[in-house]
């Protein structure tokens, strides 16, 4: 009979190498398909968020205090 140590133990390296098994072959394809070439390219290209840029609204803060950049 296992102790909860030793199941805990199992429960981690059975994880571990399925974790493994599954990651190997996906970094296999990544190499032989070129995924990590290319990468001065991306660099360069711009984040966006997918949202239209909106203009600051020209009402004041709260409080009535005016921006401190405007």
């Amino acid at each position: 009979m296992m102790d909860i140590s030793q199941t805990i133990a199992l429960i981690w390296a059975a994880s571990t190498l399925a974790t493994l098994i599954a990651l190997i072959p996906i970094l296999i394809w990544a190499i032989k398909s070129r995924q990590f070439s290319r990468q001065d390219h991306a660099r360069f290209l711009p984040l966006s968020s997918g949202q239209p840029k909106t203009e600051p609204s020209p009402e004041p803060a709260q409080g009535g205090q005016r921006d401190v950049l405007s």
